[in-house]
């Protein structure tokens, strides 16, 4: 996901654009020989004079979706990780690098965060979608429905009683409102 100016997007960042490129190229043929797969020898792109290997077409595109899936598995793990730590949805969207994304939808970036951590958008399925993740406080399973302008009290089912989080959480949206 690119998103113009944002931190987190890959051409802010072309070295790691790069560097994913070539390390998933490395794994897709690393994965091809472990999997038994057929190698060939071709160009790396149209018109090349050289020849590298690489599995046959269908296995490549097979082992590139496992990664693919893999890596956004790994991507929900951070973003986990990071409403465990206190980051707001607007703050992993940061990271996500969707704010170009969220303006073409007409949402805000909190929103397209809370939408990809959850796996789609909550209006294609007819009723709430949720984030999981553990609160530090209290140690419960928080089921997150993500940013919708209600209190954190509503949007975060599972925070045992007396939380102190959410209790902040509360009161910084109660203060937004004043």
């Amino acid at each position: 996901m690119t998103g113009g100016s944002d931190p987190g997007a890959d051409d802010a960042h072309p070295t790691l654009a790069q560097e994913a490129g070539t390390a998933v190229s490395a794994a897709v043929l690393r994965l091809a020989y472990l999997t038994g797969a057929q190698i060939v020898q071709a160009p790396p792109w149209p018109g090349a004079s050289l020849t590298e290997e690489q599995p046959e077409p269908g296995a490549g595109i097979r082992i590139a979706l496992a990664l693919e899936r893999a890596a956004r598995a790994g991507v929900r793990v951070y973003i986990r990780r990071a409403s465990e730590a206190g980051m707001s949805w607007a703050q992993v969207g940061g990271a996500l690098g969707v704010a170009e994304l969220a303006q073409e939808r007409g949402s805000s970036v909190a929103e397209a965060a809370w939408e990809y951590a959850a796996g789609r958008p909550a209006h294609l399925s007819g009723r709430p979608g949720e984030f999981r993740w553990v609160c530090p406080d209290c140690g419960e399973v928080v089921s997150d429905r993500g940013p919708g302008g209600r209190s954190p009290a509503e949007d975060e089912h599972g925070h045992a009683e007396g939380c102190h989080r959410l209790a902040a959480a509360v009161a910084q949206w109660l203060a937004q409102g004043d």
